[in-house]
């Protein structure tokens, strides 16, 4: 059975909301580039689902299936590091203007016994 993990990720910057929706292999990294403004709270909120090609619809991930959520500044300093459930929400809060990188990662090198 070939799956797909698909990450829901809508981050809030002070007063305006960017949304994601994409799609990510079992064992691969998806990082994002945003610019943030110095003392900013920023909330992702995300949720991990399989998706089953032979029925064509995503499923509910199983037990221990989560992400982990790694924030880093513009001079690199890690801001958050952390592994979280398969649905859930994540905060940071900047201290540092600028570029911010945000990537997101399974919580294991691979998932599904079957693979891709």
């Amino acid at each position: 059975m070939e799956t797909h993990v698909s990450y829901f990720i809508f981050v809030l910057v002070i007063s305006f909301t960017n949304a994601l929706y994409f799609h990510i292999g079992e064992t691969e990294k998806k990082c994002f580039i945003e610019e943030i403004p110095d003392e900013t709270m920023v909330v992702g909120k995300y949720k991990v689902q399989v998706y089953d090609f032979s029925v064509k619809e995503y499923h509910p991930s199983a037990p221990g299936f989560g992400m982990l959520v790694e924030v880093k500044d513009p001079e690199e300093n890690i801001v958050l590091s952390r592994t979280y459930a398969a649905e859930g929400r994540f905060t940071f809060t900047s201290h540092t203007a600028g570029e911010h990188i945000i990537c997101l990662h399974s919580n294991s090198s691979a998932w599904f016994a079957s693979g891709q």
